[in-house]
């Protein structure tokens, strides 16, 4: 079949549906979903919101804190957007009609401290605020009038260059290739094609690599800052004495300070390797998750879905099935196992060797 309107959204996740509210105000929207509008890697996030919500918080402080806990790996103008519009993007879900776990505080809501934040503006709906959030969103996209395409799959996009037609360009000319739609597997087999003025993608991808950076990122600030510490603990006097032997500087760097503060470099190692081995909601938004082992004639497709201890545990712990639950028991036995491992080799390796 053939469908026609103003917008055309891949993704009934946050970011789609999110653009696709604005839309509405501007015309038609359809949303396609691959699966069921509802199942997207946003109703899998178990964390919270970070925002400044009560009276005794503040932007500057947000601010400070994300900037200290990402180690200089974060661009300072995109956390001060991120920053200050985040309590206005938090009101707009609340008054979409999103229901966070309340309190008795100021700000009426029960704000968590969490990581490397110094005040309590974790908001979060239980352990299921993802959920809550798409849920409000979905709410609102019907009373908005959205139309989903619920298992529809886009296999192809439908550009100018494709159909050997100039693209529009705002305010006249060539607009060169532009996307004029897609081409969408419906769950019959059928190929039906959309077609809009604006195609926004909001897709997402999945792969072990997005998955592996992404637990690298949360790893990274525990590491150099337990490193930057340990270094710091080396009595002055060792390298004074280093020194006064002849040592050069690269020699007390690496057979002085490095080998008397490996035991604590290895420690905030262990610490690293134990807060990403837990870790949910980076692999959801990223890795996804697989059953199996993406393998093709062979050869592993580590460009697609993963699976994960993690996730698997995440995935099982709630199902209704015995072996599914002893799967996740399972699964939670060898991750605290991994930990210890990780423990006593870092205890092993981190003996001096002075």
């Amino acid at each position: 079949m053939r469908y026609q309107h103003d917008f055309l959204v891949l993704g009934s996740g946050v970011a789609g549906l999110s653009f696709a509210l604005q839309a509405a105000k501007h015309g038609s929207v359809a949303v396609l979903a691959k699966r069921g509008r509802s199942e997207s890697n946003t109703a899998w996030a178990q964390g919270g919101i970070a925002a400044v919500l009560s009276p005794g918080d503040s932007i500057e402080s947000h601010v400070k804190d994300t900037l200290v806990a990402g180690a200089g790996l974060c661009r300072e103008e995109a956390v001060r957007v991120t920053v200050e519009e985040g309590p206005a993007r938090v009101r707009e879900l609340i008054e979409m009609g999103a229901e966070f776990t309340r309190d008795e505080t100021p700000s009426g809501y029960h704000l968590t401290r969490e990581g490397g934040h110094s005040q309590r503006r974790i908001l979060h709906a239980a352990d299921m605020t993802g959920r809550e959030v798409e849920r409000a969103l979905l709410d609102a996209a019907d009373r908005a009038g959205l139309q989903f395409f619920d298992e529809h799959a886009a296999i192809d996009l439908i550009t100018s260059g494709k159909l050997g037609v100039a693209g529009y360009a705002r305010g006249g000319g060539d607009g060169g290739d532009r996307a004029l739609g897609c081409y969408a597997l419906a769950k019959n087999g059928q190929v039906d094609v959309f077609l809009a003025r604006v195609v926004v993608l909001a897709t997402g991808t999945y792969s072990a690599p997005a998955g592996g950076l992404a637990l690298a990122v949360l790893m990274l600030p525990i590491v150099v800052l337990t490193a930057e510490e340990a270094i710091k603990a080396v009595p002055r006097i060792t390298r004074d004495a280093a020194y006064g032997m002849g040592c050069t500087r690269s020699q007390v760097a690496w057979k002085v300070l490095l080998p008397t503060a490996l035991p604590g470099i290895l420690t905030g190692v262990m610490l690293a390797v134990a807060r990403a081995a837990g870790e949910t909601a980076p692999l959801l938004f990223t890795a996804l998750f697989s059953g199996f082992w993406p393998f093709d004639g062979g050869r592993p497709q580590v460009m697609q879905p993963t699976a994960s201890l993690a996730v698997l545990i995440y995935n099982f712990s709630g199902m209704p099935f015995e072996n599914q639950i002893e799967l996740a028991w399972a699964a939670s036995l060898v991750l605290v196992l991994i930990v210890l491992v990780f423990n006593i080799l870092s205890r092993a390796l981190g003996r001096s060797r002075i």
